[in-house]
């Protein structure tokens, strides 16, 4: 697991739009830190990683290095890795329309893989997170999907076999230290944000069901 300092950086860095200059996977880089894309960077155990905390903030830069690096090493999992589940059960495209990512929505939706019958944990596919947040943009498109029972995108070899730059992702980072700090308070921004956002779905469900019941009794 890759928690801590490491995860700091990281997770200041996908806020910010762009990598931070770490290493990964073994290339060096100037905080001199290693991490593999596929591990969690949040705390152990809640199964985010990378690719997720990229769906989230929409740092699509970030997220299209993350996929195509992990393709290309790991082709025959790549269905199973854009597919992998927080402990909330949160897809990397579900995080995406749930937080409004349109630009990484539209990158997962490219590099195919993603697997649209796939539930969270409360039982709520992609489609009721687009219908409940109303993603405009993204309903039609989901739609479209379900109306031609496609439940799960072909893998696009072409977009993901495109070479992979990290250095023209990366950000300098003169202080470290900093990028720390600014992590440190990323991070507890975000697991907050989360919070507040699964305490709104619970209000929407206990209404929805209160809705139903009411219909019933009518």
């Amino acid at each position: 697991m890759a928690i801590g300092k490491c995860s700091m950086v990281l997770s200041s860095g996908i806020v910010r739009k762009n990598l931070p200059s770490v290493s990964m996977n073994g290339v060096r880089h100037a905080a001199s830190l290693e991490i593999a894309v596929d591990s969690e960077i949040q705390n152990p155990g809640t199964y985010w990683t990378l690719m997720h905390l990229c769906a989230r903030w929409n740092a699509v830069k970030c997220l299209s290095f993350v996929l195509r690096k992990y393709y290309q090493e790991h082709s025959s999992n790549y269905v199973k890795f854009v597919n992998t589940q927080t402990i909330e059960g949160y897809t990397p495209l579900m995080l995406t329309v749930i937080w409004g990512s349109q630009e990484s929505f539209e990158l997962l939706l490219n590099c195919g893989g993603s697997d649209l019958s796939l539930r969270d944990a409360r039982g709520a596919d992609i489609f009721h997170h687009a219908f409940s947040y109303r993603r405009e943009k993204m309903q039609p498109v989901l739609n479209g999907f379900r109306q031609n029972n496609q439940m799960m995108l072909n893998v696009n070899t072409n977009a993901l076999q495109t070479s992979v730059d990290l250095n023209a992702m990366l950000v300098s980072t003169e202080d470290s230290s900093q990028d720390v700090q600014t992590g440190t308070a990323y991070r507890n921004s975000a697991l907050q944000q989360q919070q507040l956002q699964n305490f709104r779905m619970r209000q929407e469900e206990t209404l929805r069901k209160n809705q139903e019941e009411l219909a019933l009794l009518a």
